[in-house]
């Protein structure tokens, strides 16, 4: 079997299509399985498997040995195979973060990402400086409990009792 593939190989590379079919025709069942175990998918696989032949076809004359003609055929395989997965995994990872911008788009939600926390922080900070006027800064407190504790105190008469919010 090895010396008949290596005589379409040889007869392949000197332009010979008849005898590339032949080797495709030998290994299609085999490079289709791998394709498939690889990606799940039916229609993938039949991509892949072609993909894998033509460039097998494109790159027959790189083959330095004609006798690894199926070790050389199954790298392209796999080496296929992680492409397009790779492919696939960074489409699925564009396609869900535009899902995402596309329903904030739709529904004008707010989207939580760091370019929306940090308008939402400002956004407080201007209205805490706007209808906080008569109050003193922020302080923060470490309380013995071992809690951090936010207190606002208000510019009051002496008379008048301070209040602490938590």
């Amino acid at each position: 079997m090895s010396l008949k593939i290596t005589a379409l190989v040889e007869k392949a590379r000197d332009g010979n299509r008849p005898s590339f079919q032949d080797l495709v025709t030998i290994f299609q069942e085999d490079i289709y399985r791998l394709a498939y175990y690889r990606t799940f998918s039916q229609m993938d696989a039949e991509d892949l498997t072609q993909e894998v032949f033509e460039q097998a076809y494109r790159k027959l004359n790189s083959l330095n040995d004609p006798q690894r003609f199926r070790a050389w055929l199954y790298s392209i395989a796999v080496n296929r195979c992680n492409d397009f997965l790779r492919k696939r995994k960074y489409m699925a990872l564009l396609q869900m973060r535009t899902a995402q911008e596309q329903d904030f788009m739709a529904t004008g939600k707010d989207m939580n990402n760091s370019y929306n926390d940090k308008l939402r922080k400002k956004d407080f900070g201007n209205r805490s400086k706007q209808c906080c006027i008569n109050y003193r800064p922020w302080s923060v407190r470490f309380s013995p409990s071992g809690l951090w504790t936010t207190a606002i105190s208000m510019k009051l008469p002496p008379s008048s009792t301070r209040m602490r919010a938590q």
